[in-house]
């Protein structure tokens, strides 16, 4: 618990914390780690759904959203990681986010890419 709400973090419930309504299809409101699988229903959630795959898009690239692609991935997940839709305080940090999660846990996509895979499912 040292490091979770450091200065500058992003406040629970504050316009920064919210969702875009358009991304929502569930919520997890009790995330107080940077794992957002940790203390909460995310796994069973997607489980039910039959769900295999994630694509993680956040801040901050190396905090949450690191710790949460590499939880994914431990849960048997494959773990798609937005190098255009995760952002940090340094690019030097993002950077190296980045390069940890692809050589072991993420194929690291951008949103770009997404898009057009989304579309071909459709």
């Amino acid at each position: 618990m040292k490091w979770w709400g450091a200065e500058d973090s992003i406040t629970r419930f504050s316009p920064a914390w919210r969702l875009i309504d358009k991304a929502k299809t569930f919520r997890i409101e009790n995330k107080d780690r940077y794992d957002a699988f940790l203390n909460t229903d995310l796994e069973k959630i997607l489980r039910e759904q039959l769900v295999d795959s994630v694509v993680v898009t956040g801040t901050m690239t190396n905090l949450c959203c690191e710790t949460t692609a590499r939880s994914a991935f431990n849960r048997d997940f494959y773990v798609y990681f937005v190098t255009d839709g995760n952002a940090t305080c340094s690019q030097q940090m993002h950077d190296a986010s980045i390069l940890n999660l692809r050589f072991g846990f993420a194929q690291t996509s951008t949103l770009d890419e997404i898009h057009k895979a989304l579309n071909r499912l459709e």
